[in-house]
């Protein structure tokens, strides 16, 4: 296994966690330092904070129980919210986005599964995966009003049908007093 090795606040950032963390495995010994190129003992090897992270139980103090004594996770989401993620790991492929069609209950109580439409199929996310990809920045919640913007916005810049429909769309989320971020930037013809 090849060693990866970078600062504590670099590493903290990658694995989603607050570098006090890592600073607090320093101090006690857990994690070795190593001397950065300008000799500083500045930097931590990845694979060894990587592996006591994956052995430490996280626990969260303020977590409801259950009747039985186990801990109720409750889903970052809710029905009718907007996700959007890249379609493939390298992110120039586009990006998928979908809406929570609904989020299923376990036996006690927890949220346990969430589903996504995306217009043409189901997805399906257990609660523990879809939070640590919202929290590692994976996936995102998107901002229904910005996306209404976006998409008038989109429109006015088209051809007459579609500059016709962006009216169309405009008068109705104003009729029914429906909120949407505006864009101000006026659509310039592009040159040839």
């Amino acid at each position: 296994m090849a060693t990866r090795r970078a600062t504590p606040v670099q590493l903290a950032h990658e694995l989603g966690v607050r570098p006090q963390i890592i600073y607090g495995y320093i101090k006690h010994g857990r994690v070795k330092t190593y001397p950065n190129d300008a000799g500083k003992a500045a930097l931590v090897d990845a694979n060894e904070v990587e592996a006591i992270l994956k052995s430490v139980r996280h626990r969260d103090p303020n977590a409801e129980k259950s009747p039985s004594g186990r801990t109720v996770h409750r889903s970052p989401v809710k029905r009718g919210d907007i996700l959007s993620w890249d379609k493939k790991p390298d992110g120039r492929t586009g990006r998928r986005v979908a809406n929570v069609s609904r989020v299923i209950k376990d036996d006690e109580g927890s949220d346990s599964i969430v589903y996504l439409h995306d217009g043409t199929r189901e997805i399906v996310w257990q609660t523990a995966t879809l939070s640590e990809r919202l929290r590692k920045g994976y996936t995102t919640l998107e901002n229904v009003p910005a996306l209404l913007g976006m998409i008038l916005f989109q429109l006015k810049g088209g051809d007459e049908a579609q500059q016709a429909e962006a009216a169309l769309l405009q008068e109705f989320l104003e009729t029914n007093d429906i909120h949407y971020t505006h864009f101000v930037v006026e659509h310039e013809p592009e040159s040839e």
